[in-house]
């Protein structure tokens, strides 16, 4: 299924990426959330996003798409504005309630809500993309859950004066390694993870050399072959139920 005016969509996801993060500076950033709603940088930063989305989308009498993206973008960055914990996921909503606007006015412009709704529909209903969706769900916080639960009694082992690492840095290296080794079998390069495999030897393990990290080397090499093996032995079998 193909949808027409593509184009559009990607000049206006160009016109947010420039007018977000290339023409906004941290000052203004910074006059935002210490002004909230009175920061004159704030209706700049959305008159440049307007202007650009208006520049870029390139069909001029249809100004209702520029001023319904720069509209919702100042509501959405002034509730933003006055929330005290800026984080990661905070962040990320933001981006995606901005590109949700984005697409919705893209199918506003060329009438495509239908199209969207079938399509929608018929990966509703393709057991294969569910398959697959199961397994990089299955690659997060579950893998994470059992390793820890296997590894604990080991866990409980290391002295507790040991060099603190950076905070949950060994989970998410997990799931990240798992999403890649997941997605490597998915589409058949099975020889890339023997490097990454290796990559993450050189990187985990070259300053275990002391006699004294005897016991860590041997809690983080248990932790990387269980979630290698997790994620090789899922992957295998999303594989070999979408190839029939």
């Amino acid at each position: 299924m193909i949808f027409s005016g593509i184009d559009i969509l990607f000049r206006l996801f160009a016109a947010h990426i420039l007018s977000d993060f290339v023409f906004q500076p941290n000052s203004w950033v910074s006059d935002r959330k210490e002004n909230k709603a009175k920061s004159k940088y704030l209706y700049m930063h959305v008159a440049v996003t307007g202007l650009l989305a208006y520049m870029f989308m390139g069909h001029y009498t249809h100004i209702w798409v520029p001023l319904i993206i720069s509209g919702m973008h100042l509501l959405v960055d002034i509730i933003k504005a006055y929330i005290k914990n800026d984080n990661l996921w905070l962040f990320i909503l933001d981006q995606i309630i901005h590109l949700l606007v984005i697409i919705l006015c893209w199918l506003g412009f060329t009438e495509q809500f239908g199209t969207i709704f079938s399509l929608i529909n018929d990966f509703s209903g393709n057991s294969v993309l569910w398959i697959i969706i199961l397994g990089y769900i299955l690659m997060t916080i579950p893998l994470s859950v059992l390793i820890t639960k296997i590894t604990q009694k080991w866990s409980a082992e290391l002295n507790d004066d040991t060099e603190q690492s950076l905070e949950d840095a060994g989970k998410w290296i997990g799931i990240l390694e798992r999403i890649l080794i997941f997605t490597f079998i998915i589409i058949g390069q099975f020889e890339i993870i023997g490097f990454l495999l290796a990559a993450k030897s050189v990187f985990r393990f070259g300053d275990l050399k002391d006699k004294q990290d005897r016991k860590r080397t041997e809690y983080i090499l248990i932790g990387t072959l269980l979630s290698f093996s997790a994620a090789i032995f899922i992957g295998m079998f999303v594989k070999m139920m979408i190839e029939g």
